[in-house]
C-alpha cells in the first residue's frame, strides 16, 4: 500500500514537472520571459499579417504581432497592427516599419528599418509605416499590367500593320509599279542614247583637229595669229561639248537615284506618294522632250562643224577674207 503511495507521487512530481517546463518553453517561444514595450502601425493592406508574425529590427528579432484590427479612416478601410517589441530597444521617431516578404518561400515579417533621429519613440507610440514589399504581388501586378499592355497596345498596332501592309501592296500594284516601269524605259534610252552623241562628239573633235592641223600647214606668217584664234575657238567650243555630255551623264545618275527614291517613297502615306507621282511623271516628260531637242541641237551642230571644217581645208582664204574663193569670184 506504502509503495502504490510513493509510485503516485512520483508520477504526480513528473507530471507536473513536465508541465511546468511546457509552460516556460511555450513562454520562451511567445517572446514574454522578459518585459516587452508596446507599439502600433497603420497600413493600408496587411495581406500575410496574423497574430504571431515575427517583428524585425534591421533583419533582427524582437517581437511579434499581438494583433490586427481593421478601422474606417476619411472613407477608407484601414488596418491597425499593434505589435509588442523586447523591452529596451530603442525605436528611433524615423524608423519606419514595412510588411515584407524578401522571397517566394518567405514568411511575412514586419520589418522596422532604423531611422537616424536622436529621439526615440516612447513605448505605445505609433511607428511610421512604409510600402509593404511583397514579391508575389509585384509579379502578380507586372503580369497585369503585361497583359494590358499586349490587349490594347500590341493589338491595335498588330492590326494597323496589316492595313499598312495591305496598303502598300495595292499601291505596289498600281501607280507606283507604272512609275518604275517608265523611270526605267527612260533610264534605257538614255543608256542608248548618251553613249551615241558622245561618239559623235569625239569623231568630230577628231576631225576639227585634223582640220586645224591642215590650217597649220597651208596658212603661216601673219595670219597665224588669226588662225590660231580661231582654232582656240574650236578648242573651246569642243570643251563646251565636252561639258554637255558630262551634264548628260549627270543627268542619266540623276534620274538612276530618283528611281531608287521612287522604290524607297512606297513606305510613305498614299497621298504624297501620289502627288510624288504626279510630279515624276511631268519632270520624264519634260526630261524626254529637252534631250529630244538637245539631241536634233547637237546633231545640228555636228553637220555645221563638219561642213566648216570642210570649206576650210578646200579654201583656208575664207578665214581671212569671210567671201568668196578667187575661182568663183573670176567666173561670177
Amino acid at each position: 500500500m506504502k509503495s502504490n503511495r510513493v509510485n503516485y507521487v512520483v508520477v504526480g512530481s513528473f507530471v507536473l514537472a513536465m508541465l511546468v517546463g511546457f509552460v516556460a518553453v511555450a513562454t520562451y517561444l511567445s517572446g514574454r520571459t522578459t518585459g516587452v514595450d508596446p507599439y502600433y502601425a497603420v497600413y493600408d493592406n496587411v495581406t500575410g499579417v496574423k497574430y504571431g508574425t515575427k517583428v524585425l529590427y534591421e533583419g533582427y528579432g524582437i517581437g511579434q504581432v499581438q494583433n490586427v484590427s481593421p478601422f474606417v479612416d476619411r472613407g477608407r478601410m484601414r488596418f491597425r497592427v499593434d505589435f509588442q517589441v523586447a523591452e529596451g530597444w530603442r525605436l528611433p521617431r524615423d524608423s519606419v516599419a514595412k510588411i515584407a516578404a524578401p522571397g517566394l518561400l518567405s514568411a511575412v515579417t514586419i520589418s522596422i528599418s532604423a531611422g537616424r533621429a536622436a529621439e526615440a519613440l516612447d513605448p505605445g507610440q505609433q511607428v511610421r509605416s512604409g510600402e509593404s514589399a511583397n514579391m508575389l504581388a509585384g509579379i502578380t501586378d507586372l503580369t497585369t499590367e503585361i497583359g494590358a499592355i499586349a490587349r490594347e497596345d500590341l493589338r491595335p498596332l498588330l492590326a494597323n500593320l496589316n492595313v499598312i501592309t495591305d496598303s502598300m501592296a495595292k499601291l505596289l500594284e498600281g501607280d507606283a509599279a507604272a512609275m518604275v516601269a517608265d523611270l526605267r524605259s527612260v533610264s534605257a534610252d538614255m543608256a542608248t542614247t548618251v553613249p551615241g552623241i558622245l561618239d559623235a562628239l569625239q569623231s568630230a573633235s577628231r576631225r576639227m583637229d585634223q582640220a586645224a592641223d591642215g590650217i597649220n600647214g597651208i596658212v603661216g606668217g601673219t595670219n597665224r595669229k588669226t588662225i590660231e584664234g580661231t582654232l582656240q575657238n574650236m578648242a573651246s567650243a569642243s570643251a563646251d561639248f565636252a561639258r554637255l555630255a558630262a551634264e548628260l551623264k549627270s543627268t542619266r545618275q540623276q534620274l538612276d537615284r530618283l528611281l531608287t527614291t521612287a522604290n524607297e517613297m512606297v513606305v510613305d502615306s498614299r497621298p504624297d506618294l501620289e502627288k510624288a507621282i504626279v510630279d515624276a511623271r511631268y519632270v520624264m516628260g519634260s526630261v524626254a522632250r529637252h534631250i529630244e531637242n538637245t539631241n536634233q541641237n547637237l546633231e545640228a551642230t555636228i553637220r555645221n562643224m563638219y561642213e566648216f571644217s570642210r570649206q576650210i581645208r578646200q579654201n583656208p582664204s575664207l578665214l581671212l577674207r569671210g567671201g568668196a574663193a578667187p575661182d568663183e569670184a573670176a567666173a561670177r
